[in-house]
């Protein structure tokens, strides 16, 4: 025993030789010296050790501390190495394509051999471990690696420390908690596994798991139980737990019966929240899939609020190409937007995730608040999303979700103080083609509405706008931009369109008749309906055939008109909605300025009367202050060249009273009588001739 300890070729040849049934081989470089306290045992330096069949180096250790038992050496000599010590060592660490480790054959008790281990207690500091496998790309790198297993002989205690490097991000791991080795057996009643720093793009990493597991070094089985899991980061902000009741991984698949998961990460301008339970999980090398995923997901951006329950299978065959379906999306939408009530969905279709290029996209049917939808999209990137979106809608009647008061009639939103703006966007970044069947407001509808939608967190565009408008066509754009101080633009162009009902819906004005085609050019800026009304710019042309000016009949009036003299003061005229003025043709243009229309050119032909106007629309106070001259068609009566009645319309632009220009008629006449003598003299021959 003696010449065993201190004879140092002796322990060089038995070393070198130990591991010659694994078909390893060590080489010992460095000197060998004998130690006898605090235990017996052997120093040794530099050795070096292959891999199986093999001569690539598995291991290099600066040196190695074997130390034995006190009492075997004394009452046998026997040389049963109870402790093991090792410094400065770089080893690696793969496992192959079938799931087994390289260092499975070294837990193997040797068939023969003059040294016996009994580990008691085993450290090893100033550890390199390069960690790959066969069945995946990664390649992790282990330094500053201290490795202590004290108590084997009993229940041990675990403790590893060491810092993980995948290409250049680093992560502090710590490993700690009770184990029992047996064999190649080890067991664990409660081990806590630590990460903290950088990886997957997550800054500020905290990665928590604890719970009991079974390993089996050899086949690389863990049977795992109770296992809760915790992950944080600062960067994005995300909370995430896992609780999984047992768990087992073998030849190369993870396979869970289900884990309860919940989590949270916060964007700027927008949070996800979910939770729910996975069940049937099954995960290897290069594919993996769930029965199902069954939970709670909740989005909310800006002053918005979207809730989905999801219900669905999941599979992949790698990292790029996660499947879901089929998808069943149940969804729920509520927004300050939308006073009145929620948006809700019911839809099923198909999603595809790739993780690893940050890329969604799916395909769903279902209905929207009863109304049949489709959608197709993609989403490029999670953190600052990209939308791509194709969108059909059979009906959307915004009746269901305005105020009350606006739901009653769309005029009642150029009233509105309602603040505006593009915040309930959040961070959406949206481009897209969208279809509606119909579109409705009040009592405004459009049909076969279509648009490319551009959307973005300081704009939103409609351009291509096309609809069927009041057995007409509408085509044209819409902008809106600058948060802060909304600024909107629209150019449209409405053709062969029935302006009554238009009017009537929109502006509760009943006033005028005709189809037609119109052109609208316009700019204002604020942060309400109420605000956009006082800062309007632009231009209105409009050119309608066969129409009406409702509420009088200007042929009739003028009959009339010397029966009514009765004073130098006229009254107005009472609009009569059983009245109408016909006509062939009339046009107008106006300009816009800060909510005041303008027109100058107002021009109206019918069979007996031609009329000429100008003057102003008052949006901002919603007046009207015009002034019309009424003539006989020459074409219609020759005899009758000169008459020219003005007329003057004020009033609130949706009841405006009609009159007599009195001012005009009777100018430069000062006393009663010659008014009204003057006024009879100019009325009431020429109006004898068109009464007949």
């Amino acid at each position: 025993m003696v010449h065993w300890q201190f004879n140092a070729e002796q322990v060089r040849h038995d070393i070198e030789s130990a591991l010659t049934d694994r078909e390893r081989s060590i080489s010992v470089q460095g000197k060998i010296s004998a130690q006898a306290w605090p235990r017996p045992g052997v120093y040794i330096e530099k050795v070096f050790i292959s891999e199986a069949n093999s001569p690539d180096r598995f291991a290099s250790l600066a040196d190695i501390e074997l130390g034995f038992d006190w009492w075997a050496l004394l009452l046998n000599g026997e040389k049963v190495v109870t402790h093991l010590a090792a410094r400065d060592i770089e080893a690696n660490l793969h496992r192959n394509d079938t799931g087994r480790l390289n260092i499975a054959d070294l837990l193997q008790t040797a068939s023969q051999s003059d040294v016996k281990i009994d580990l008691d207690d085993v450290e090893l500091r100033d550890m390199t471990l390069h960690i790959s496998d066969a069945n995946q790309p990664y390649r992790l790198r282990l330094e500053q690696t201290r490795f202590s297993l004290n108590g084997l002989h009993q229940q041990a205690q675990l403790n590893v420390e060491a810092i993980v490097h995948e290409g250049e991000r680093a992560l502090s791991l710590q490993l700690r908690g009770p184990v029992v080795v047996e064999g190649e057996q080890l067991t664990t009643s409660g081990m806590t596994l630590l990460l903290n720093g950088e990886a997957a793009g997550l800054r500020g990493l905290h990665f928590e798991a604890s719970g009991a597991a079974r390993f089996n070094v050899a086949s690389s089985r863990l049977e795992a139980q109770m296992l809760h899991v915790d992950l944080r980061a600062t960067e994005p902000l995300i909370n995430f737990t896992a609780d999984i009741p047992s768990l087992t991984s073998m030849a190369q698949r993870l396979e869970a019966p289900r884990m309860m998961v919940e989590g949270q990460l916060n964007l700027p301008g927008s949070r996800y929240a979910f939770d729910g339970e996975i069940q049937a999980v099954s995960v290897g090398s290069d594919d993996g899939r769930a029965r199902r995923i069954e939970g709670r997901l909740e989005w909310r951006f800006g002053q918005h609020r979207l809730n989905a329950a999801i219900d669905t299978p999941l599979h992949f065959n790698a990292i790029d190409d996660i499947h879901l379906a089929p998808l069943r999306l149940s969804t729920r939408l509520n927004s300050p937007h939308l006073p009145r009530r929620e948006m809700r969905s019911a839809l099923i279709g198909e999603m595809r995730v790739d993780l690893k290029n940050h890329l969604l996209s799916g395909t769903f049917d279902g209905t929207l608040d009863g109304e049949k939808l489709r959608i197709q999209g993609k989403q490029q990137g999670f953190s600052e999303p990209k939308h791509n979106l194709s969108l059909s809608l059979a009906r959307l009647d915004l009746n269901r979700y305005l105020p009350r008061a606006q739901a009653q009639q769309a005029k009642a939103l150029l009233d509105s103080k309602q603040k505006l703006g593009l915040d309930w966007l959040g961070p959406l970044a949206v481009e897209g083609d969208f279809e509606i069947g119909e579109l409705s407001a009040g009592r405004f509808a459009m049909h076969n509405v279509g648009f490319h939608l551009s959307a973005k967190p300081d704009r939103l565009a409609l351009e291509g706008l096309k609809a069927d408008i009041y057995e007409g066509q509408l085509s044209g754009s819409f902008q809106m931009e600058n948060p802060e101080q909304p600024i909107i633009r629209i150019d449209q162009r409405l053709s062969r369109m029935n302006l009554h009902p238009l009017l009537k819906d929109v502006f509760d004005f009943g006033r005028l008749e005709g189809f037609g085609d119109g052109r609208v050019q316009i700019r204002a800026q604020g942060r309400s309906f109420d605000e956009l009304r006082k800062t309007l710019n632009g231009s209105l042309a409009l050119s309608l055939n066969k129409g009406a000016l409702t509420g009088i009949d200007l042929v009739a009036a003028l009959r009339n008109l010397p029966a009514e003299l009765e004073s130098w003061s006229l009254r107005p005229m009472t609009p009569d909605g059983s009245k109408k003025t016909e006509f062939q043709r009339l046009n107008a243009s106006f300009r816009f300025d800060n909510g005041i229309a303008r027109n100058q050119d107002l021009r109206l032909n019918s069979s007996l009367l031609n009329l000429s106007g100008s003057g102003k629309f008052d949006l901002v106070d919603n007046i009207i202050d015009y002034a019309l001259e009424a003539s006989v068609n020459p074409t219609a009566i020759a005899s009758v060249k000169t008459l020219s009645v003005p007329l003057k319309i004020t009033g609130a632009i949706a009841t405006p009273t009609y009159a007599l220009d009195f001012n005009r008629l009777v100018k430069e006449k000062k006393t009663e009588t010659e008014k009204q003598e003057a006024l009879k003299e100019q009325l009431t021959q020429p109006l004898r001739a068109l009464g007949r």
